[in-house]
């Protein structure tokens, strides 16, 4: 009876033993060095831990709450809070800066064996987390120090709570969920789909019960990123959201200037040459690129990559069709 116990929990304790070592493995000398918003985190934890403020004397950690940033930076909010409550205190070391996101990395690959379990079952719960557990992907961004490990964690922590909560305790997913908010400028975008639709899942899993807590919880997520852009809109030091495409971005305004300068005129030139056409041809050609073979195989983003770095190598289009058609 006991072995039964045991075997029963072998194959997690296989997932928390492959997701450990490939994170934590010459986690302090692999990769060999902190680049970019890296070492902006660390430095800035360091110095708030001694001073109080950043390295310029003119931020404070209490200012990301309201999403204020230091000096010509504009990075997440989180990461300031997690290296200041984990690799501040300490000497400075690789290990001690990549710790935080090694722990929630390997938190990760427990939530989405979890999550699989809870959706489809122990078998492909297992699959999930064993895959989850050497993906090299993962691998690479749980040994760094950038803001998408924390920001997987929170969100599949959150997404845990929704489908796996029933009643008012729903919305404890609204911890997790600030939490994620936090964690990386980027994956704001997605925050209020995110939640849209895990409570979509989570209400029919649960055979239509609990609509009351779902609409409370896609609530609070919509009037969180309102207050979140009503913040940001009045800060002048923040030019983020310029960052946003949208139909007046100036780059479309110039194509749709460009084509109807050289197109033959006509009386139905405006209907078809706008901003909002324009707009939907630059979101589609973007879309499709995404999902090139030549894109994914062959170029590669080539922003910080060296040249001819794609994303995938050859061999991984073989598991992607396997995986495909099995």
């Amino acid at each position: 009876m006991k072995w039964d116990k045991f075997s029963a929990h072998i194959p997690i304790i296989l997932i928390i033993i492959l997701a450990v070592f490939f994170r934590f493995v010459y986690l302090g000398t692999i990769p060999n060095a902190l680049g970019g918003d890296e070492l902006h985190y660390a430095l800035t934890a360091k110095a708030v831990f001694f001073t109080g403020r950043d390295i310029s004397g003119s931020w404070h950690p209490l200012s990301a709450l309201v999403f204020r940033y230091p000096p010509n930076e504009g990075q997440a909010e989180l990461p300031y809070f997690l290296h200041l409550l984990v690799s501040a205190p300490f000497p400075f070391s690789l290990f001690m800066f990549k710790l935080p996101f090694a722990l929630l990395g390997t938190g990760t690959v427990l939530l989405l064996y979890a999550i699989a379990n809870l959706l489809f079952g122990p078998a492909v719960g297992i699959a999930v987390g064993l895959v989850a557990a050497i993906n090299p992907w993962l691998v690479v961004m749980d040994r760094t120090g950038y803001e998408a490990a924390p920001a997987a964690f929170f969100y599949m922590l959150a997404l845990y709570i929704v489908l796996k909560a029933r009643s008012w305790k729903i919305l404890w997913a609204i911890i997790p969920l600030l939490f994620a908010f936090y964690s990386y400028i980027a994956t704001k975008v997605i925050f209020v789909p995110f939640v849209l639709a895990a409570s979509l899942l989570a209400f029919f899993k649960q055979k239509r019960q609990f609509a009351k807590q779902y609409v409370i919880l896609c609530g609070i997520s919509v009037a969180i990123v309102v207050v979140f852009f009503l913040l940001f809109k009045t800060n002048p030091n923040v030019t983020r959201l310029n960052d946003i495409f949208l139909p007046n971005s100036s780059m479309v305004a110039d194509q749709v200037n460009e084509i109807r300068k050289t197109a033959i005129q006509s009386t139905f030139l405006p209907l078809v040459v706008n901003k909002y056409t324009m707009y939907l041809r630059v979101i589609a050609s973007k879309l499709f690129r995404i999902f090139s073979p030549e894109y994914l195989f062959v170029e590669g983003d080539q922003f910080f990559l060296p040249v001819s770095q794609s994303f995938f190598y050859w061999l991984d289009a073989v598991f992607l069709f396997m995986g495909a058609v099995y």
